[in-house]
């Protein structure tokens, strides 16, 4: 058998080399890398199917709100088919099908509970990376819900039926629009009155007409007859000795007056007999003299005297925070030249519940008279 020898030279070569092989760490995180590539690659493209599927939920998320919102505004009488054709409408303008690859749904919507209107939806979302994983497509679901709670309701109209009312406007009388928004606001809120009244509630309206004051003071004294002053001061004038008539402030007892008998006014003003009895206008309560364009008194900051500011207080024994009877036969101008024009516009309504007829009715009968300014100038203090 025949050997072969090698140089010592090159055995020692070979030797070398394969122990600086077997000492060589370079690369030899190579087989690392390939082993942790796939689940890498998993973990990123599953990031990017779930931020794609969480993105088509919060659309979704948003057509479901939308349409639940729309579905119960549209709902009459507790009726869950009147609400599906508005809440379907919404749901596809912000979700069309197909929105981002889903697949096909139908949204459900039901009435859990009175006044309720809710909507639920699922889908699924295709994936682009897990389905190599055997993850084809991600499930999203969504349920909203929406209910109209309500409460009595109150409505005031303060309308102005002042002479400028007369006037038109493109060829419509203001006082002939204004009677037409009324009705246009009774009929807009039909429906909530319906709806109000299916949950033992109730809708009601009052109307204050409003001309150089307002005609509440019957209205205020079936509450408390102490809240209309018995002795009120006005510009007035009284007979002067000799002849003629001094103007100024006085003070009239108008305790029978506010009772709704008739009072001669020549036995306070002097002159020709001249019967008259109440109707019901009255005029501001006192203000203050402190107060003045450079004073400026803020909502937290009205002087107490300032009666007329005080909107929410309630009459006492005080007498200036009562209200004085409007008295147009005993007001003069400060010159005396001629009467006062005070115009009283006609009895407010109460809140009550009233049908469409009545308001026409009412509204139909307003009369347009005086100027739309106060007495309160040349008036406001209690006797």
């Amino acid at each position: 058998m025949t050997s072969i020898k090698l140089p010592a030279c090159n055995r020692m070569r070979l030797l070398c080399s394969t122990q600086r092989l077997l000492k060589d760490e370079g690369g030899n995180t190579l087989p690392f890398v390939a082993a942790a590539f796939i689940p890498l690659a998993a973990m990123i493209g599953g990031g990017l199917d779930i931020a794609r599927a969480h993105l088509a939920k919060s659309r979704l998320s948003q057509a479901c709100d939308a349409a639940a919102l729309a579905g119960r505004r549209a709902m009459v009488a507790e009726n869950i088919d009147t609400a599906k054709p508005e809440a379907l409408k919404f749901f596809n303008y912000n979700f069309p099908q197909g929105y981002m690859e889903t697949a096909a749904f139908n949204p459900v919507i039901t009435r859990p509970d009175t006044g309720t209107v809710k909507v639920a939806a699922n889908t699924t979302v295709p994936t682009t990376v897990m389905k190599i994983f055997n993850q084809p497509s991600l499930p999203i679901a969504v349920e909203c819900d929406a209910t109209q709670n309500f409460d009595n309701i109150d409505i005031v109209m303060v309308l102005d039926t002042t002479g400028s009312m007369d006037q038109s406007i493109n060829g419509e009388k203001k006082i002939v629009s204004l009677r037409k928004a009324v009705m246009a606001l009774y009929d807009e809120l039909a429906s909530a009155q319906t709806q109000l009244e299916a949950q033992g509630l109730r809708l009601r309206y009052s109307v204050v007409p409003y001309s150089s004051t307002v005609n509440v003071g019957k209205l205020v004294q079936a509450v408390n007859p102490s809240y209309i002053a018995t002795s009120w001061q006005y510009q007035s004038r009284s007979p002067r000795a000799g002849g003629g008539f001094n103007y100024a402030p006085r003070n009239v007892d108008v305790s029978e007056f506010i009772k709704g008998n008739a009072v001669n006014a020549a036995t306070i003003v002097g002159g020709s007999n001249n019967w008259v009895t109440w109707n019901g206008c009255i005029e501001e309560r006192p203000t203050s003299n402190a107060i003045t364009s450079s004073t400026k008194p803020s909502v937290n900051n009205i002087p107490s005297s300032a009666r007329d500011l005080d909107i929410d207080g309630v009459p006492d024994s005080n007498p200036n925070s009562k209200w004085g009877p409007q008295f147009p036969a005993v007001q003069y101008l400060v010159n005396g030249s001629s009467p006062a024009q005070n115009f009283c516009p006609p009895e407010a309504r109460r809140l009550s519940k009233m049908s469409r007829s009545e308001l026409q009715t009412y509204v139909n009968n307003l009369t347009l008279r005086g100027r739309r300014t106060t007495m309160s100038a040349w008036s406001g203090a209690p006797g």
